[in-house]
């Protein structure tokens, strides 16, 4: 069985696991250390889902939002002007096992991050908004299918290892449901 909860710091090392087994551990994909991770973790918004059926560590999915209040992107900047967004959340990161891709564990996470991103600042306008790399077209299906939409502004050189552009996604959190 499959459950979804906020995380905890007695995760971490579970959740590097499971961000080394998606990112790899090379290369800046695989940027989060144990500090950051906890850092993370005391932010806003980061959950886990876990399968209790599981003889592993048990987390099979993670999804972590911060507020992007405190160093956007100069692409992301363009964005909250066009849209008069009051409040942004990033998808720091949004990872499944390898075993429990296509299950909708990815959907379900999401789905979580949007409901706790409603229930806060009711009267702002709320967007939540993701980097992904330009070349990642798995991740674009999944993320359109999931209500996001790609934004004309582009993060040149947001990724270095490959180089590559980061493509900013938005959702509107306060009209999905």
């Amino acid at each position: 069985m499959i459950i979804f909860r906020s995380s905890k710091k007695s995760d971490i090392k579970n959740i590097m696991i499971l961000d080394s087994e998606c990112f790899g551990s090379e290369g800046e994909d695989n940027l989060y250390s144990e500090d950051f991770w906890e850092y993370l973790l005391g932010q806003f918004n980061c959950i886990v889902a876990c399968d209790t059926s599981s003889n592993t560590n048990g987390i099979v999915g993670i999804i972590s939002a911060i507020d992007e209040d405190s160093e956007p992107t100069e692409a992301t900047i363009k964005l909250i002007k066009k849209y008069k967004i009051e409040k942004c959340y990033l998808i720091a990161t949004l990872c499944v096992s390898k075993n429990y891709r296509s299950t909708g564990i990815g959907s379900e996470l999401i789905k979580q991050i949007i409901k706790n991103v409603k229930n806060t600042n009711k009267d702002v306008n709320k967007y939540i908004i993701l980097n992904v790399r330009e070349s990642n077209s798995t991740a674009i299906k999944f993320y359109k299918k999931n209500g996001f939409k790609i934004s004309e502004f582009v993060d040149i050189d947001y990724y270095s290892n490959p180089k590559e552009n980061g493509l900013i996604m938005y959702l509107d959190a306060n009209k999905k449901t």
